[in-house]
């Protein structure tokens, strides 16, 4: 399950391509899945996050994983948010989402289960972080981190590749990781990997043959704290649980759920990146509070095509589509530089996105986790018995049920063409990092030196390395330079 090297940091997850870049830099990564977890929508509300919250304990403990995630935004935004406000958010979020309000009492209850207590109203300010933290209660350092890119590319199969790499701090956000399979009726309705869940909600996500969504961090001014409770308590609609409305909704079509997730009344500003299955279904939806938007289609009314949208590719970081880079966060130019250097033909792959994702400064210390997401419809109706088949062969092993092991995940990633999904770790991306940082003489441009394609074995649920993507790796590093 590894491949040689001195890296074994990375969680990575892959459900059916054959091939998955998997080194970075001169550090060789071990491939294993973040555990994977099924939420069965037809189950009472209030059992639907145990296993969750039981993978996590399990896997890392209660204080290496929630308990540094908690403890390191307490410090920068919770502490300041008085009892009062917790107090007329958790009762008004009944109210309004009187499911949600009932999964979150009963992971609550899985907690206090294992030993902590994490109230439902502390979960409930954990539903309104990316409010919240837009406010005169939040830290600084929480206004001005950069957070997440995503690359939209055309693939060479007519449809879309979503590359998203998602950053945060602390680190321990990677140990919260989990990809979640929903289910409803015995089908497969939604599909995430995310660190969020605990909010009953995801900010990456995919609806297979319709949409893969992913938030990000849109810098703004904060706003009076009393402004933004108005508009929560007003309704205004969590920006984490607006991916799981949408898309368990009847949204039949990118364009209906990009419609969707531009009008919706939100407190806080942000963006979101939307691929569909079609040729150039790939939009950035800038969002402001309220219902006001901008919606960029691939290839369309591009504003600033040096840097954002090529025609066949769209980047995203954390700053307005319609101006350049800032010198000191230049992600969107790196990525857009290193996707022109691949050309279509390479960087229309997952192997391709997922290049230019870990690629400096793209991939830098604070990414968390990775995701290359594809469409395929007919993987839909397969994967509840995959899940199932997992979540038995974890209790045979003596795992935790709902975690998986390298092989039996790549065995079951065996079906061809099915959505990909990659979470990685931000390890060898953070020391990589580091280097630059401390001799930005040799370069800015820290990307896989010799990568490889993993060859999935299904039978064996083995990885056999080869060097087949190091020429590809090799000029992203390059055109990143």
């Amino acid at each position: 399950d590894v491949v040689a090297g001195r890296w074994s940091r990375w969680m990575g997850l892959m459900w059916s391509l054959g091939v998955f870049l998997v080194l970075a830099g001169q550090a060789c990564v071990a491939m294993y899945p973040p555990p994977e977890v099924v939420i069965d929508l037809d189950a009472p509300a209030s059992d639907r996050w145990l296993t969750s919250v039981q993978t996590v304990i399990h896997e890392h403990g209660f204080d290496k994983s929630f308990g540094e995630v908690f403890a390191s935004h307490n410090q920068s935004l919770y502490q300041y948010v008085d009892d009062t406000a917790r107090e007329k958010l958790a009762s008004k979020f009944a109210v309004l989402f009187p499911e949600n309000a009932e999964e979150l009492r009963g992971m609550s209850k899985a907690f206090l289960d294992a030993g902590y207590y994490v109230s439902y109203e502390y979960l409930v300010g954990w539903v309104y972080f990316h409010e919240l933290a837009h406010t005169d209660w939040a830290h600084e350092s929480i206004q001005t981190q950069r957070s997440c890119s995503g690359i939209l590319v055309q693939g060479l199969d007519g449809g879309m590749v979503h590359g998203r790499n998602m950053d945060q701090n602390p680190q321990a956000a990677q140990k919260l990781t989990l990809q979640h399979t929903w289910v409803r009726n015995g089908s497969v309705v939604l599909e995430s990997v995310d660190w969020y869940w605990f909010t009953t909600g995801v900010v990456t996500a995919l609806k297979p043959g319709v949409a893969s969504l992913q938030e990000n961090w849109r810098l703004a001014p904060a706003v009076p704290h009393d402004d933004m409770m108005a508009a929560l308590l007003g309704g205004a609609v969590p920006q984490v649980l607006l991916f799981r409305r949408t898309l368990l909704e009847d949204s039949e079509s990118l364009t209906a759920v990009v419609s969707s997730i531009a009008s919706a009344e939100l407190a806080a500003p942000c963006y979101f990146i939307a691929a569909g299955a079609g040729e150039r279904a790939g939009a950035v939806i800038t969002r402001w509070p309220l219902d006001k938007s901008d919606v960029h289609w691939m290839g369309q009314n591009a504003t600033n095509t040096s840097v954002h949208d090529g025609g066949w590719f769209m980047v995203q970081t954390n700053y307005d589509s319609w101006l350049p880079d800032p010198a000191q966060d230049a992600r969107a130019t790196r990525a857009a530089a290193a996707l022109r250097s691949l050309g279509p033909t390479r960087a229309g792959s997952a192997l391709g996105v997922y290049a230019v994702l870990q690629s400096y400064p793209v991939g830098n210390g604070a990414t968390v986790y990775s995701a290359v997401m594809t469409h395929d419809v007919g993987r839909a109706a397969k994967k509840p018995a995959a899940a199932a088949a997992a979540a038995g062969g974890a209790e045979k092993a003596g795992r935790q049920p709902g975690t998986t092991a390298a092989g039996p995940a790549f065995a079951l990633a065996a079906d061809a063409g099915a959505v990909v999904v990659g979470a990685v770790a931000g390890a060898a991306v953070s020391a990589a990092a580091a280097a630059v940082e401390a001799a930005p003489a040799a370069g800015r441009a820290v990307a896989p030196a010799a990568a490889a394609t993993a060859a999935v074995a299904p039978e064996a649920g083995s990885i056999a390395a080869s060097a087949a993507a190091s020429a590809v790796a090799a000029e992203v590093a390059a055109a990143a330079a």
